[in-house]
C-alpha cells in the first residue's frame, strides 16, 4: 500500500494527554489497497516502526505502507518535517 500527500498526526488530540500516551499516525491519500479505493483519505493505526531507506512504516494493525510525497502544507508548517519524522524513529531503534 502506498500513501501520498502524507502528514503525521497525533492521537488523541486532547490538550491534556500525557506525551507518552500520544500515538502517531499517518494521514494521507492511499493507493494500491485491498481495503480502500485509490485516492481515499485515511488515517492509519499507530506507527510502531519506520524505515527511512525503504520509506516504509509499519502500524499497530500490522499494515505496511510506503510513503510518497509529504503534504506541502505540513512540510511548510514544520521545518524539515520529513527528516524529523524519519530521524525520530531512528532514535527509537
Amino acid at each position: 500500500m502506498h500513501i501520498e500527500d502524507w502528514s503525521i498526526v497525533g492521537f488523541p488530540t486532547d490538550a491534556y494527554t500525557p506525551p507518552e500516551w500520544v500515538s502517531h499516525h499517518v494521514k494521507g491519500i492511499i493507493y494500491s489497497s485491498d481495503k480502500f479505493a485509490d485516492g481515499s483519505s485515511i488515517r492509519t493505526s499507530a506507527i510502531i516502526e519506520a524505515d527511512s531507506e525503504l520509506r516504509r512504516v509499519v502500524t499497530k494493525n500490522g499494515s505496511i505502507y510506503t510513503l510518497g510525497k509529504i503534504n506541502s502544507k505540513y512540510a511548510e508548517a514544520y521545518a524539515d518535517a520529513e527528516n524529523r519524522f524519519w530521524n525520530s524513529y531512528k532514535e527509537k531503534q
